[in-house]
């Protein structure tokens, strides 16, 4: 399961130098928190409460309709077993109005979300 996260700065802290590593390191730390609590959530989601919300049965049918009829009968035990890789992308692509100028370090946002209305 691949997650892409795209979004802009709102806030940081007064003290914070906004580099690219500090960017770099910020986009880590949010990919590893979701990965973990996708990963947790995923966990409950098969061995407590034996429900496939995240559709890896529909897949499989629509993908592997001939494999999903020889598993079907068994998909509860299947599924509370299944492997399911996660691997989570963030990409802070805009400083947002932080009035912070550090370099030229963000691409040109597809819009800008701060535009004001005229």
């Amino acid at each position: 399961m691949e997650v892409k996260i795209e979004g802009t700065l709102a806030e940081v802290p007064k003290d914070v130098e906004i580099t690219e590593e500090w960017i770099r390191l910020a986009e880590d730390e949010i990919s590893h928190s979701v990965q973990q609590l996708l990963e947790n959530t995923l966990a409950k989601l098969q061995k407590e409460l034996k429900t496939d919300l995240i559709r890896l049965g529909e897949y499989i049918y629509r993908r592997h309709p001939h494999e999903w009829h020889r598993m079907e009968e068994r998909w509860d035990e299947l599924f509370a077993q299944a492997q399911v890789d996660i691997t989570v992308q963030t990409d802070i692509t805009h400083k947002g109005m932080i009035n912070q100028s550090r370099g030229s370090i963000f691409k040109k946002p597809q819009y800008n979300p701060y535009r004001l209305n005229k």
